[in-house]
């Protein structure tokens, strides 16, 4: 949990999101918003690892309780009618099993104990790599990219949150991707609408390979379509308009006349992959921003 709180402290995705966050005329200073942000994650920490240990101490001592019960010695009770014959006595208890049973019921409460820990651990855990892959992100015009993941030097806790994200991802220099769930207007892309993806003239992505625009439902994973066409790019015969600029059509239905430049897009929910390979400086350097995905009405 410790090292969890380095890596998150001496995130540079997380301390450039601050700085931009004082930048912008914030009360607070980018300094003073990180100190809090690490002490809040900090005190979380610590109030979760107090509560696997309290759990686990306090299951096992719930078991010790229950095991001394059990080999408490048998009690008599006086005998106040002195014509009153007894029963014959019950056999003896023996302390050998009583112990072993106290033993193994000990164990077993120290068990649950430790499984709980186990699952507040694993919880806290997929916590902190959500917070992670947000954090690594930014967005604009409704496009998710992150240029940190794939380097031998990310810590950890940035290697779960890329493998969480974008598995098997390559070197921003090598490859960048772009993820879209919502269209420019922040509206959940769907099948049931129209829309429209609008590169202006010398607007596509810089790159000295090639770029992709690929169409999968939202666990990314491609959906069936009768064109067989699951994605466009620039090796896929788009056709520009007079000025020069590209329309890609992302809709259920074939666009009529731009057949060329048609994305099929599922009935349901769906999420774009724009993918470039070999980018330009200007992708490299964040300056270059894809255009929002715009709903046709």
């Amino acid at each position: 949990m410790i090292f969890a709180i380095v890596q998150i402290a001496t995130n540079g995705q997380v301390t450039q999101a601050l700085n931009q966050a004082g930048q912008r005329g914030g009360s607070l200073s980018p300094g003073v918003l990180h100190t809090i942000v690490i002490v809040l994650i900090a005190l979380s920490l610590i109030v979760t690892l107090a509560l696997e240990l309290g759990l686990g101490v306090g299951l096992g001592a719930l078991g010790g309780l229950v095991g001394r019960r059990l080999v408490r010695p048998a009690t008599s009770t006086p005998v106040a009618d002195p014509g009153w014959t007894p029963p014959s006595p019950p056999l003896p208890r023996s302390p050998a099993r009583h112990r072993a049973w106290a033993a193994l019921l000990n164990l077993a409460f120290a068990v649950l104990g430790i499984l709980a820990g186990a699952v507040l651990a694993i919880l806290t855990a997929g916590l902190l790599i959500n917070a992670q892959a947000n954090a690594m992100q930014t967005t604009t015009n409704g496009w998710n990219i992150s240029l940190q993941c794939g380097k031998a030097s990310n810590g950890i806790l940035l290697q779960a949150a890329c493998a969480q994200t974008l598995p098997m991802v390559n070197l921003p220099q090598e490859a960048v991707y772009w993820t879209a769930t919502v269209d420019g207007a922040d509206q959940t892309l769907t099948g049931g609408h129209d829309y429209l993806l609008h590169f202006p003239p010398g607007g596509l992505p810089p790159n000295q390979a090639f770029w992709s625009l690929t169409m999968t439902n939202t666990q990314g994973q491609m959906v069936a379509n009768p064109s067989n066409r699951y994605s466009v790019g620039d090796r896929s015969g788009l056709v520009p308009n007079t000025d020069g600029s590209i329309d890609i059509y992302i809709q259920q239905a074939a666009p009529a006349g731009h057949e060329a430049n048609w994305l099929p897009a599922p009935g349901g929910y769906f999420k774009l992959w724009l993918r470039v390979y070999q980018p330009g400086a200007a992708i490299l350097s964040g300056a270059y921003h894809v255009p929002p995905i715009v709903e046709v009405h």
